[in-house]
């Protein structure tokens, strides 16, 4: 986050990025970023396959000692999150019921509410 955070500041923008999420959306891209794979085509990636053999970021961080945590401001029964974050290696995850929140943006509770809960 320091870094995000320091190219926020700076206001650095990617103009050239391509959306290649594809059905799901958020899931898609939660998919590349964390096995950098590109989704399939058709129903999510989360719902359809067996992700437990599927290189990944949280599993080799899990492999070097580090423990990992997914936040999400909405239901992990949505598209099989829940599931698929076990099967990806996160030690825990916490999504809209675990999060208590007062702002919530369209279907979940606010990125701002799901970055205060994780920081507290």
């Amino acid at each position: 986050m320091p870094r995000l955070r320091e190219l926020a500041g700076k206001g650095i923008a990617f103009r050239n990025a391509m959306d290649m999420s594809h059905a799901g959306r958020t899931v898609g891209a939660e998919m590349l970023v964390l096995t950098s794979t590109l989704p399939i085509r058709g129903r999510p990636i989360f719902v359809n396959y067996d992700l437990n053999q599927i290189p990944s970021l949280p599993r080799v961080l899990g492999e070097f000692g580090y423990s990992t945590m997914s936040f999400h401001g909405y239901d992990g029964f949505f598209w099989n999150r829940e599931n698929a974050h076990r099967s990806l290696g996160y030690d825990v995850d916490f999504f809209r019921n675990s999060i208590e929140a007062e702002e919530y943006i369209g279907w979940g509770v606010s990125d701002r509410e799901v970055l205060d809960f994780a920081f507290s």
